[in-house]
């Protein structure tokens, strides 16, 4: 017995030393991590800060209240590899910014740590759902309102303006304000819409019936919204952020409409605000809040009519007739509605007649007749006939007529609809799931629905008009133009929650319900990162566009990891189906899909954490982060061929070769060559009095006597340095300007590999 007990007593003494030592060379670690973060960082910067902050208050609880919260800043060891990093040294400004890259990793992934042990998520949670629900309706609100407002201001300090259909939205406003009218002659063809838009915008309008009458191939739903703005005179920025923030109010409006959807369909509260969250802060539904498009006000019209529809308890005569109007109304706001509004007009009239409710019937549907009678009227008030086709390609003669529909229904292949209906989902410029692969568990849902077919066929024949909407226009092959990703599938995109949240509740894959809770961190990091990177979001895949990178790709791509290489694109090429990304995609999806439907009993998620983490570290530190990305080619009859990378960005590009500088700061050159360039030429144009200072690094050598030039001189380089990658030549040059007044003094430079051989005077 005492043998037994002293066994016992040695075991739990061996355990907890095992514990304390565990526990030591965690501190110890996560010690000599920030240690190395200080060192190889030099000077002390915010997010520094932030962690050495984070790291004293754990230290201080863990000392004097024995709590074991510092463990939770393990991911801050991981500065120990800043000595790997080095190995792969491109120059200072590089390493610094991949050392402050992985600082941030660390730091996001010990809030997630923290977050999870503590329960805060619980406790949130715990706390909203015992407030009335006025009150939660107004916290939902006002959380996503703030959140636009802030992206809103950001993007607009980026430099975002009006692009791709939102200018068009305003030129039809302005015409109801100004000429009381939807005739846009006077705005295209005379240049009003200068009030708002400083750039030639290209009509989007079509010759209608009469003398300069000119009407929108945009509906004028959403620009009847926007008329107020035209009763004053706003400067530009100014303007563009009203604009958005105002946008931002029907997008909240929507988050608060889904979590009443919610609220009934699934009577759970934790779920419910979950859907909310998800739905409203990732893409696209987030961005498409804050630009001036017809999809947010258009879905919430149509989910306002069904929440009546099939939720109120009292279905009195009154909110038929409301549910009619609010659905028939979306019609003004594009055709493609027409759709929606046709499905659920049929759908719930044949419903209420089923029922013999026959005036119910009559006033749902007298709605949908006024407007369409309404919407035909004004066809033929602008076009002379009833054809919808006149809105997109006005008035056609009979030939015409006839080479239309065999474009649409005889010429176009099968191959390209196909196509196009995977390029709503998987491209990796304006497809939904790079993006925000949440939503893939939308398919397996759709499986789970149709096997139990008798509990979900109210969800699925409410699902119809979504689907008959997705491959209309996988059909018509449209594309995004410059835009939001995944703009074509916001009308669809609660059906696509739907289903998503049917898996969660009915599969028994208890590994995949794991991820599916924590999947939406990246899809709501993308979004982070888009409102500080506000130029990802506007990919062009239409218009004979073929370029495939998607640029939020090549920013995250590093030196020896290009990952548009790795990922899907269905550019509108014949080659499609020979892309090797596109058919390896195709098949890990259907991978997923069935995997997802095994029975799978494990949930462990811990190996995932490192992994994760290691799969980041690889991205955004390890390697160099050099722009190599949408080159210039150069050619000059004094320089070698050669590549300039990101030139298409900052600073201005006045010419292939000539950058206008307009601003202090850091620019920097990446260039390449086939043949190693043995000199470089500096040419500098600046007017005699500017006194700006001017610093010039080759990698991380500074140049001399560069700040002494005056108007246009030369400045040549030999012995320079450079890294050869493959069979490229690489150079780096950095231009620090410090000077004042500089708008009103350009700088004009020019930087490029000198062809002819031999010294010369001024070589340095």
């Amino acid at each position: 017995m005492v043998i037994i007990l002293s066994n016992n007593i040695l075991y739990e003494i061996i355990s907890i030393m095992r514990i304390t030592n565990r526990s030591m060379i965690y501190k110890i670690l996560i010690v000599i991590g920030y240690l190395s973060f200080y060192i190889n960082l030099r000077n002390i910067n915010v997010l520094l800060i932030f962690s050495i902050l984070i790291f004293v208050v754990l230290g201080f609880v863990d000392l004097k209240f024995k709590r074991s919260y510092l463990e939770l800043l393990f991911p801050f060891s991981s500065g120990i590899l800043c000595f790997l990093m080095k190995q792969f040294y491109w120059d200072n400004f590089d390493f610094l910014n991949r050392v402050n890259n992985l600082l941030f990793i660390s730091l996001i992934f010990s809030l997630m740590l923290a977050v999870l042990k503590l329960g805060f998520i619980k406790k949130v949670l715990l706390f909203f759902n015992k407030l009335n629900l006025k009150k939660r309706l107004i916290i939902v609100f006002v959380l996503a309102e703030f959140l636009f407002i802030t992206s809103s201001y950001i993007i607009v300090k980026k430099g975002v303006v009006l692009g791709g259909d939102e200018p068009h939205y305003l030129v039809i406003a302005q015409s109801i304000a100004r000429d009381f009218d939807l005739n846009v002659f006077d705005q295209y063809a005379r240049n009003k819409y200068r009030e708002f838009i400083n750039v030639r915008l290209h009509s989007h309008a079509k010759v209608g019936k009469g003398f300069k009458k000119w009407y929108s191939f945009h509906l004028p739903g959403v620009s009847f919204t926007l008329v107020p703005f035209f009763f004053f005179k706003i400067p530009i920025p100014l303007l563009y952020f009203l604009i958005r923030f105002y946008m931002g109010i029907f997008g909240a409006l929507l988050s608060v409409l889904v979590y009443l959807f919610s609220l009934k369909i699934w009577k759970n509260s934790k779920l419910s605000f979950f859907i909310t969250i998800v739905f409203t802060l990732t893409s696209p539904i987030f961005f498409m809040s804050i630009h001036i498009f017809a999809e947010i006000q258009a879905l919430s019209l149509i989910l306002s009519s069904l929440y009546i529809l099939l939720f109120s308890e009292k279905k009195s005569y009154f909110k038929i007739l409301l549910a009619g109007f609010l659905l028939s109304i979306t019609i003004f706001w594009g055709m493609k509605y027409a759709i929606f509004v046709y499905v659920f007009s049929l759908g719930f009239l044949f419903f209420f007649i089923k029922k013999k409710e026959y005036k119910k019937a009559f006033l749902f549907i007298l709605f949908p007749i006024i407007f369409q009678l309404l919407f035909f009227s004004y066809l033929f008030y602008a076009y002379g006939n009833f054809s919808p086709n006149s809105i997109y390609y006005g008035v056609m003669n009979e030939t015409q007529k006839e080479e239309l529909f065999n474009v649409v229904l005889k010429k176009t292949p099968l191959k390209i609809r196909v196509e196009t209906l995977l390029d709503y989902f998987f491209d990796q410029r304006d497809g939904l799931l790079l993006y925000n692969p949440f939503y893939l568990f939308a398919f397996p849902g759709l499986f789970i629905a149709l096997r139990k077919f008798r509990i979900y066929s109210r969800h699925l024949l409410i699902s119809v008009a979504s689907f008959i909407y997705i491959f209309y226009h996988a059909f018509s092959t449209i594309r995004a133009g410059y835009c939001p990703q995944a703009r074509y599938l916001v009308p669809v995109l609660w059906t696509l929650m739907l289903f998503s949240i049917i898996y969660y509740l009915e599969t028994e894959n208890r590994f995949l319900k794991k991820i599916f809770v924590f999947i939406p961190i990246y899809s709501v990091f993308v979004v982070i990162y888009q409102v500080f990177n506000p130029f990802t979001l506007y990919q062009t895949t239409t218009h004979d566009y073929l370029y495939r990178p998607g640029l939020m790709f090549q920013y995250w791509s590093n030196l020896y990891l290009r990952l548009p290489n790795f990922l899907p694109s269905f550019a509108k090429v014949n080659s499609n189906e020979r892309y090797i990304p596109n058919l390896v995609f195709l098949f890990l999806f259907i991978l997923i899909v069935i995997f997802s439907l095994k029975k799978i009993k494990k949930e462990n998620l811990k190996p995932l954490f490192p992994i994760s983490f290691l799969f980041l570290f690889v991205i955004f530190s390890l390697f160099p982060r050099v722009p190599l990305y949408n080159p210039t080619l150069v050619t000059k009859s004094e320089a070698m061929s050669h590549l300039i990378y990101n030139a298409n960005f900052y600073p201005t590009r006045k010419d292939r070769i000539e950058f206008e500088i307009t601003d202090n700061g850091y620019y920097r050159y990446t260039i390449s060559t086939v043949k190693e360039a043995k000199y470089f030429v500096i040419e500098l144009k600046k007017a005699k009095e500017d006194k700006t200072k001017i610093e010039i690094y080759n990698f991380d050598r500074k140049m001399d006597n560069v700040a002494s030039l005056l108007e246009t001189q030369k400045l040549y380089i030999k012995d320079h340095e450079f890294k050869k990658i493959k069979n490229k030549f690489y150079y780096q040059f950095t231009v620090n300007i410090k000077g004042k007044n500089l708008k009103q003094a350009f700088l004009h430079l020019q930087l490029y590999p000198y062809k002819k051989k031999g010294l010369r005077n001024g070589w340095k």
